[in-house]
């Protein structure tokens, strides 16, 4: 018999007080394995924060990021597309890169104020590509990451790298201090986001600076297409958020926010976008059925960027950003 999932769990959140989160979505297992144990993902609409539950163990994390895909990405090493770019897919894509006015990407964002003797960690580096484009400009550079793969990747550029989490940071950094740290992509699988951010914020000097990037569960595309949207990645992402929670998080543990940002909304329209859905929904639901979860089809990309145009920023773009300093007050 399947363990029944609870309609409700509670959270500490963000810090001393309990929160109720609701069951919203059921998957059957995790989708990248061929077989796994049932997962709810809980939310919270006051909050606008989710988590999956129950969470996985150290050995299940280990299994969900063992594939030759995820390896692929962690060693920065891409496969080309071979599929031919039809004469509508060009037109879709002009028409949502005509309307695209994303946030700039974060070397390019972080360059304006950069002074030129800055030490950066980047923490879940991956193979390393934002710190090579920081590099020219700035002091010094030092990637995290738990992965051998993206350890080799930072080495193979001349880039100093050490194994570890935002949980765990590695000991050889725990005494030092960086002007400007940056973490994008990673927070959302962490197991515990507040001991993340309050590490992260020791290891900032004060005066300096944190740019975290997330995927942004306030995208309509969350709503509509739930476990099986491209950033929902469950298994690997265990935290889900908005622009409230996260920058409600972060004043919990020690941070000024000075902005909030959004980008990346031309791929949504693409047609490997909405491949990538299918093969999430695929390996969730088409031996069972799925309730309540569509299926991405080709034509969502014209419904879905005919309706785009009417909402609010926070709900188009797919990656949310927020940039922070230690706050000078009491925490």
């Amino acid at each position: 018999m399947i363990e029944q999932l609870p309609d409700k769990i509670g959270v500490e959140w963000p810090v001393g007080q309990r929160i109720d989160l609701t069951l919203r979505y059921t998957l059957p297992k995790i989708w990248t394995q061929r077989n796994s144990r049932k997962f709810g993902i809980y939310w919270s609409n006051e909050l606008e924060y989710g988590k999956l539950h129950p969470l996985p163990s150290t050995a299940e994390l280990d299994e969900f990021y063992d594939t030759g895909k995820y390896d692929e990405y962690l060693s920065g090493i891409t496969k080309s597309c071979n599929g031919k770019i039809g004469f509508w897919d060009k037109v879709i894509t002009k028409i949502a890169w005509k309307l695209d006015n994303s946030d700039q990407s974060a070397d390019v964002f972080l360059l304006k104020d950069i002074a030129g003797s800055e030490n950066v960690c980047d923490i879940g580096c991956g193979s390393g590509d934002l710190l090579e484009r920081l590099r020219p400009h700035v002091g010094s550079v030092v990637g995290i990451d738990p992965s051998p793969v993206s350890i080799n990747a930072l080495e193979s550029k001349g880039i100093t790298g050490f194994l570890g989490t935002g949980e765990a940071l590695p000991e050889e950094l725990l005494k030092k201090k960086f002007d400007l740290i940056t973490m994008q992509q990673s927070l959302e699988h962490c197991l515990n986001p507040v001991q993340v951010l309050t590490n992260i914020r020791d290891l900032c000097s004060p005066g300096g600076k944190f740019l975290i990037e997330v995927p942004n569960h306030e995208n309509y595309g969350f709503s509509k297409y739930g476990p099986a949207w491209f950033h929902t990645d469950a298994g690997r992402h265990i935290q889900f958020f908005s622009r409230k929670s996260l920058s409600n998080l972060l004043s919990a543990t020690g941070w000024d926010v000075t902005h909030v940002g959004f980008f990346s909304y031309t791929r949504q329209f693409g047609p490997q976008w909405v491949n990538s859905m299918q093969e999430v929904w695929d390996c969730l639901y088409s031996e069972i059925g799925s309730g309540d979860v569509r299926r991405a089809r080709q034509s969502d990309r014209i419904i879905d960027l005919m309706r785009s145009v009417l909402l609010e920023r926070s709900q188009k773009y797919d990656v949310l950003r927020v940039v922070c300093s230690p706050t000078q007050r009491p925490v």
